[in-house]
């Protein structure tokens, strides 16, 4: 399907960088592919390529690059092969603003607590007397620009580079659950909701209501075992 334009007969050629809105994800080819509209000149696009990613790893052959279609009504780059507008391409990945317009809480985990803030590593040195629950004081990427950030619905992906602070972190946004890696300290942090499954050959230090090792149940009590 061709672009339709709001004037078609307008066979101009299109050289400039727009910002178009998506309109249409559901690529049936299942190649990450758009359709956006350009308020002013195009109502409906044809399907649109990503033009490229950070990190896409050399993209653009089978099975390899970076596959991340973005939500209906998301901004993105817009610009046409040779300024032919039935042939465009897209670039997204801009950090956006949050959306709280809806008024709906979306920080309550299923233990009743607040997950940390967007943006913020929660540990034992950073937060030492935090009672269950707490949320420690928020740093984010508007603080700091070598704090590196990649978010979805359900997932936040942060890599701190500030000196004396380095560490990477994986969570997910609804329990907080959340698996970290401590540069500085070469250690690995791990925190879940229900359980947590651990192979190591050096030493494992675990807090929990229940412990097993081995598939025995262990007293948690502060006697040595």
């Amino acid at each position: 399907m061709t672009g339709v334009l709001e004037n078609p007969e307008n066979e101009a050629k299109y050289f400039a960088m727009y910002v178009g809105v998506v309109i249409n994800r559901a690529d049936p080819d299942k190649l990450g592919r758009v359709k956006f509209r350009i308020p002013g000149l195009i109502v409906e696009s044809a399907w649109a390529f990503q033009g490229g990613a950070p990190g896409a790893g050399g993209g653009g052959t089978g099975r390899r690059g970076l596959k991340w279609v973005p939500k209906l009504d998301a901004h993105v780059c817009v610009w046409f092969h040779q300024g032919d507008i039935d042939h465009p391409f897209y670039l997204t990945g801009n950090w956006g603003a949050p959306d709280d317009k809806d008024g709906v809480e979306r920080n309550e985990s299923p233990g009743g607590g607040k997950e940390p803030a967007i943006g913020h590593f929660v540990s034992e040195d950073e937060a030492p007397d935090l009672d269950e629950g707490e949320v420690a004081a928020e740093t984010t990427a508007e603080d700091d620009p070598d704090i590196l950030q990649m978010e979805t619905d359900d997932f936040h992906v942060m890599i701190d580079e500030r000196e004396g602070k380095r560490r990477f972190q994986i969570r997910h946004k609804k329990t907080g659950d959340n698996v970290e890696y401590d540069v500085e300290a070469s250690a690995w942090l791990m925190r879940a909701t229900t359980s947590i499954d651990l192979q190591c050959l050096g030493l494992i230090n675990i807090q929990g209501n229940q412990i097993q090792i081995n598939g025995r149940l262990v007293r948690t009590t502060d006697d040595p075992i």
